[in-house]
């Protein structure tokens, strides 16, 4: 878990979705466990890199809700992920935006067969293990 928020957001959370658990550190070795009987993924982050968490999760099929922010262009709002768009400024994701878009992802679920399927092509056919090495490879050893 990163370091936003999150005492500011469980209150205003806890009455509505008792039945979401926030694990805090979970041990590589039990992490495919905890995404095997998850219903979803959510990621509200201001700022990534380029997650793995988020592979992981459409890997093992999980429809999954992300923040707006570039480091996920790669998928596209609607069809292979739920984006929540940032505030104007661009510094933070307003609360009510971002129930509003979970309670939809929520309690509207016709689209997540669709979404996972899409997903998952997405990232097999740009993810592979064998496309990062030949990316990597082409990296390090071009000249």
């Amino acid at each position: 878990m990163g370091h936003g928020d999150i005492n500011g957001m469980l209150p205003l959370i806890y009455n509505k979705w008792r039945n979401i658990i926030f694990t805090g550190y979970i041990p590589t070795t039990m992490i495919p466990n905890f995404y095997n009987i998850a219903n979803f993924f959510v990621l509200p982050s201001l700022s990534e890199q380029g997650s793995y968490s988020v592979l992981e999760a459409i890997s093992h099929k999980k429809p999954i809700l992300v923040s707006d922010i570039p480091a996920f262009e790669y998928l596209v709002s609607g069809e292979t992920a739920i984006k929540v768009k940032l505030s104007q400024d661009g510094t933070k994701i307003e609360n009510d935006v971002l129930q509003m878009q979970l309670e939809k992802f929520i309690f509207d679920q016709s689209g997540h067969t669709e979404m996972t399927d899409k997903s998952y092509k997405l990232i097999s056919d740009h993810f592979s293990s064998e496309k990062m090495f030949s990316i990597l490879h082409s990296l390090y050893f071009s000249n």
